[in-house]
């Protein structure tokens, strides 16, 4: 299941077709970072069923960052073995640059250090590629909550 930092887990149990749109009813607005090509395939066809809306697509972390510059996401997720620098070095620059963005990090690393050290540099959520088809909308989902919680 994901780790979801601070946040409860109300949404475990709902489906990406239940997922909700922002107060403004525009969908959320996604940036997805992976160095793989079939990831990034497999998230955008994930994504598609839901009413978030993938804005760009970054292959490593000055990518990343600068996407997140220019498109001011409402969430970015984010792999964090990255050529250049990683994953977690993105989180810290591009919770700097686009604030208001929350951080879902996707990643195969499985030791708590590593999530402690996403969670600390900004991180909203940390999933596990091999459980991301359920809990990346799970987690999605309960970050949209919380924003709508206020």
């Amino acid at each position: 299941m994901a780790h979801l930092g601070k946040l409860s887990s109300y949404a475990k149990h709902r489906t990406m077709a239940s997922m909700s749109c922002p107060s403004n009813g525009e969908p959320y607005r996604i940036i997805v970072v992976d160095d793989f090509p079939a990831w990034r395939v497999m998230l955008r066809t994930l994504l598609s069923r839901t009413p978030c809306r993938m804005v760009g697509e970054a292959r490593n972390g000055l990518e990343a960052v600068s996407k997140a510059s220019q498109l001011q996401p409402d969430i970015v997720i984010l792999d964090i073995g990255l050529p250049g620098f990683n994953g977690i070095e993105a989180a810290k620059l591009i919770r700097q640059k686009c604030p208001r963005a929350r951080i879902v990090f996707l990643s195969q690393q499985t030791d708590l250090e590593t999530k402690e050290a996403a969670l600390a540099a900004g991180g909203s959520a940390y999933v596990l590629k091999t459980n991301a088809c359920i809990d990346l909308p799970r987690a999605i989902s309960t970050l949209q909550d919380a924003a709508a919680a206020g």
